[in-house]
């Protein structure tokens, strides 16, 4: 059954005291730069540094003590796995999570820092699944998806929730896209009570899966993804996330990788906090919209950013720089 805008509530109850309610910031040379008000939801300060804690942990509070007691399973770059992984730690449950081969080395260390075992596995999300999928028909571990369960999307829309109210006046809300899970929430969550609010969809041009499939009306798995923006690499959207987005989502737009990281040069420069790529892909979509005088909100999702990229971005270098240093081996 899809999520429903009483799921988003119910989620919200349970999820305070357990995660932060961010803040959203404002910041003047931020909208001398843009053009508009911006506001900064600022979900890169988060519990584990990602939003994604919002369904992870309102998934594993839905399961049942059997389901529980199985343990629990998913796959991800990097801040599902911290989402997961502090799920299962506050229930006292083992998490174990299919990362890529070559994860972001600060996310690996931050997963098992908080107890998950890790288990280290191909170069795209595709393999990743399907290695998941051999290890909980062996095991029988429960599944916490990354993006798309009706518990992940109603946690992730509470953003939504708080977006309104802290900024009742916005006209744009600019959201970071992949699988589609905080995407479909936020949609879900602000177009019930606020219809009148355009909720964009920023996706990076190397990994457009949902805008591939917007334009060709179901789900579409993109090309082989190109994108240093290592928290926004899924390579087909969730399809309980698509039927939302199809019908709620206003824009899906797409930015390049030198835009993603001008958008992290330009938090740093006019707010002095670190976010990582995909923390910056809403900013980089929200600069497009040349609409002056707009109130705008953009979700900056993330922070755990590889320290090396955050000192590539800040010192002016371009995604090509950065993609044939990681080439030679760095």
């Amino acid at each position: 059954m899809p999520p429903t805008v009483a799921d988003v509530w119910d989620a919200r109850r349970a999820l305070q005291g357990v995660v932060r309610r961010t803040p959203v910031f404002r910041e003047d040379l931020l909208d001398e730069a843009v053009g508009a008000a911006v506001h900064v939801k600022a979900e890169h300060l988060q519990r584990t540094g990602s939003f994604k804690v919002r369904g992870a942990y309102n998934k594993v509070r839905s399961l049942s003590p059997e389901a529980r007691a199985r343990g629990i399973l998913t796959v991800s770059a990097g801040n599902a796995a911290l989402g997961a992984a502090f799920a299962a730690r506050a229930h006292g449950i083992p998490c174990r999570v299919v990362m890529p081969a070559r994860p972001v080395q600060a996310k690996l260390d931050a997963v098992r820092a908080l107890g998950a075992e890790v288990i280290l596995h191909g170069t795209s999300t595709t393999e990743m699944f399907a290695r998941a999928e051999e290890l909980m028909a062996e095991h029988g571990y429960s599944f916490v998806h990354p993006f798309e369960q009706p518990e992940v999307v109603a946690g992730q829309g509470t953003i939504g929730f708080e977006i309104l109210e802290d900024v009742p006046d916005v006209d744009t809300i600019y959201v970071p896209a992949s699988g589609g899970g905080m995407l479909a929430g936020v949609a879900l969550a602000v177009k019930a009570l606020a219809p009148r609010v355009r909720v964009i969809g920023v996706q990076p041009q190397g990994a457009p899966s949902i805008r591939l499939s917007l334009d060709a009306g179901a789900v579409t798995e993109s090309p082989p993804v190109d994108t240093l923006a290592d928290g926004l690499i899924a390579r087909r959207c969730g399809a309980l996330n698509f039927a939302i987005i199809r019908r709620l989502v206003d824009d899906v737009v797409l930015v390049s990788d030198d835009e993603i990281l001008d958008a992290m040069r330009l938090i740093w420069r006019t707010m002095r906090t670190a976010v990582e790529p995909s923390g910056a892909a809403a900013l980089a979509g929200a600069c497009r919209d040349r609409r002056a005088g707009r109130s705008r909100v953009v979700v900056t999702s993330g922070a755990n950013v590889d320290l090396d990229l955050l000192r590539h971005a800040l010192a002016g270098g371009t995604a090509a720089a950065w993609k044939q240093a990681a080439a030679g081996g760095r």
